[in-house]
C-alpha cells in the first residue's frame, strides 16, 4: 500500500515546455536518444562477434556452444569454438585438473594456471578473427567479475571493432542439473577411467568450489544473455542486430529433452502422360500408387515407433497427401517447399547446358549461392527460409515427422550432421527413404536410415539395429577431412543420384527394410 503523503505535492519546475516534450522538440530528450542511438548503432555492427559463455560446470554452455557453432556454420557464417577445458586438458600432462582441488579459490597456484591457459585460448581466438570475419564462441565458466572484464577489454584493446557479447546459463532445475553431471561424467576426458560414483562426488566438489566465488552478470553497461533452465526464461541486455533477430530465437528453442527427428521425402508423384522419361514433375502432381503404397507403410512403420507426432510437411499435393495418411494432424509449410527452379522448371535436364550455358557455368563453380534463372531460388535462399523451420523442429519435446522434398530433406539433414552447407546440393536423399535422428542429452545423435519396401501393400516386417553414437560436430581436421568430393551437376537431380563423400561417423546407421 502506498504511504499517505501529508501537505502538498512539492512542485518542481521542468526544463521541458509541454510543446516541446508532445513534439520531441527538447534538447535534453534529443540528447539522450542520439548518445542511445550511437550506442545503439555500435553495437548493430557485428561482423567480429565473439560469444563469451559464462556458468557454473555441468548447466550446459558446451552443449550450446556447439549447437550454436553448428547453427551460424550452417548458415554459411564462419564460426569457430574455442573451448578453455580442451586446452587446460592438453596442457595437463599429471591430470591434475581432474582433482576438485584444482578449482578451489585457495589455490593460488592453480589459479593461476587456469587463468593462463585461459588467456592462451583467448589470444587464439583474437588470432582467428585477425583473418576472419565472423563469431568466434569462448567456452568456458568465466565466472568472475575480473575474469569477464578482462576478457572484454582484451577483445575490445586488440580490434575495436570486436563486440562481445555475454552469454550465461543458469539452471537450477535438479532433474537436469542430475542428468547434466551423468553426462559430464560419461563423456568428459575428466573423469576417463575414474568410477562414475567417484567421479560424480569430485565433480560435485569441483562445482562447489565455483560456487563459492561465483558472480552473476550484474553489469548493463555489458550485452548479455541470461537463459534461465534452457528456454524457460530469458534475461536480455544491449542484444541487437543478427544476435537478436537470427540467434537469440535459436538459442530459446533449445532444450535438452531427447526426442526422434524423422525427415522424409515424399512418396513418388504421378508424372503427365505420355512425359519423357527425364521431365520435370508438376507440382501439383499427385501421388502415384507407388507413392500411396510408401505413404501407407510410412503410417505402419511410425505407429510402431511412437504414438504422437508433430507433423510437417510442404504445401504440394504429395506431400499433404502423404501427411493425410497419417493419424496425427499435420501443419502445412510454405517453407517446406522445393526450390523454385524458376525458367528451369520445364527444361528437360539434359538441355540445360545448351539451353542456360551461363548459369550452368555458374552453377559448376557454386551450387550454394547461384540462383536459377528466371526468378529461381538458389540453395542459400532455401536455407534462409527453413531458419524458422529449425527453430520450430529443435523447439518441439514430441516427436517430429517433416515431409518434403529432395532440396528441403537436403539442407535439414546438412544442418542436423554438421555437413557444410556448401555442399548440399550434394547430399543423397534416397526415395521411400526414412531418415531418424535421436539429439541426446550431451550433443550427440543417434542416426539410423531405413528404406521402406514399396513393392507391394501386404504388411512386412523390419529389422531395428541400434546405430552408434557419434557426436554431431567434428574437428576441424575431421571437418577437412569430410570435405566433398563435388560433382557439380544439377544435373543429378538436385542430390537424387550424387553420392557424397562423408567421414566414418556418418556411416554408422544401419539400413533396415519395412
Amino acid at each position: 500500500m502506498l504511504s499517505e503523503r501529508k501537505g502538498p505535492i512539492p512542485h518542481t519546475k521542468s526544463n521541458v515546455s509541454e510543446d516541446d516534450y508532445y513534439k520531441g522538440d527538447s534538447t535534453i530528450l534529443k540528447q539522450a536518444v542520439g548518445s542511445s542511438m550511437l550506442e545503439r548503432s555500435a553495437l548493430m555492427i557485428q561482423e567480429k562477434l565473439v560469444l563469451v559463455m559464462v556458468g557454473l560446470p555441468a548447466r550446459g554452455k558446451s552443449y550450446l556452444s556447439r549447437k550454436i557453432e553448428m547453427f551460424l556454420r550452417w548458415k554459411g557464417m564462419n564460426a569457430q569454438l574455442f573451448n578453455v577445458g580442451k586446452q587446460r586438458r592438453a596442457k595437463d600432462n599429471e591430470r591434475q585438473s581432474s582433482s576438485a582441488d584444482f578449482y578451489s579459490a585457495s589455490n593460488e597456484e592453480a589459479k593461476r594456471l587456469r587463468e593462463e591457459i585461459a588467456f592462451q585460448v583467448v589470444d587464439e581466438l583474437l588470432k582467428w578473427l585477425d583473418t576472419n570475419n565472423g563469431v568466434a564462441i569462448l567456452d568456458a565458466t568465466n565466472s568472475t567479475d575480473e575474469r569477464r572484464n578482462r576478457v572484454l577489454t582484451r577483445c575490445t584493446e586488440h580490434d575495436s571493432k570486436i563486440r562481445v557479447v555475454f552469454v550465461e546459463v543458469i539452471c537450477d532445475d535438479e532433474t537436469v542439473l542430475q542428468e547434466n553431471m551423468k553426462q559430464k561424467i560419461a563423456n568428459s576426458p575428466d573423469f576417463a577411467g575414474i568410477d562414475p560414483a567417484e567421479a560424480l562426488i569430485s565433480l560435485k566438489q569441483r562445482i562447489a568450489n565455483y560456487e563459492k566465488a561465483y558472480q552473476t552478470i550484474t553489469d548493463d553497461k555489458t550485452s548479455y544473455i541470461k537463459l534461465f533452465n534452457m528456454q524457460s526464461k530469458v534475461h536480455l541486455n544491449k542484444i541487437y542486430g543478427n544476435v537478436s533477430r537470427s540467434l537469440l530465437p535459436y538459442i530459446m528453442s533449445l532444450h535438452v529433452h531427447p526426442r526422434p527427428i524423422y525427415l522424409i521425402r515424399a512418396g513418388m508423384a504421378e508424372s503427365p502422360p505420355h512425359a519423357p522419361d527425364q521431365a520435370r514433375l508438376p507440382k501439383a502432381a499427385a501421388l502415384s500408387d507407388q507413392g500411396r503404397i510408401f505413404a501407407e507403410k510410412l503410417r505402419d512403420f511410425l505407429v510402431s515407433k511412437h504414438s504422437e507426432y508433430t507433423v510437417f510437411c510442404s504445401t504440394l499435393p504429395r506431400t499433404i497427401e502423404t501427411a493425410q495418411r497419417l493419424p496425427w494432424d499435420y501443419n502445412s509449410l510454405v517453407m517446406l517447399n522445393p526450390i523454385d527452379t524458376g525458367d528451369l522448371g520445364k527444361t528437360p535436364e539434359e538441355e540445360i547446358e545448351t539451353t542456360f550455358p551461363e548459369f550452368y557455368r555458374q552453377f559448376q563453380k557454386d551450387p550454394f549461392r547461384t540462383r536459377y534463372p528466371g526468378g529461381g531460388e538458389s540453395y542459400f535462399d532455401v536455407m534462409s527460409r527453413l531458419e524458422p523451420v529449425v527453430v520450430e523442429i529443435e523447439s518441439h519435446v514430441k516427436p517430429v515427422v517433416v515431409i518434403s522434398h529432395v532440396d528441403t530433406i537436403q539442407v535439414l539433414y546438412c544442418y542436423f550432421l554438421g555437413i557444410p552447407i556448401v555442399d548440399c546440393s550434394q547430399v543423397k536423399i534416397q526415395k521411400n527413404e526414412v531418415i531418424e535422428l535421436i539429439p541426446t542429452v550431451g550433443g550427440t545423435l543417434h542416426l539410423e536410415r531405413y528404406m521402406l519396401d514399396t513393392r507391394d501393400i501386404r504388411a512386412g516386417s523390419f529389422e531395428l539395429r541400434s546405430a552408434d553414437m557419434f557426436s554431431i560436430l567434428h574437428t576441424a581436421q575431421e571437418e577437412q577431412e569430410s570435405k566433398i568430393i563435388r560433382k557439380p551437376s544439377m544435373l543429378a537431380k538436385r542430390g537424387s543420384i550424387c553420392e557424397i563423400k562423408k567421414p566414418p561417423q556418418f556411416e554408422r546407421g544401419q539400413t533396415a527394410y519395412f
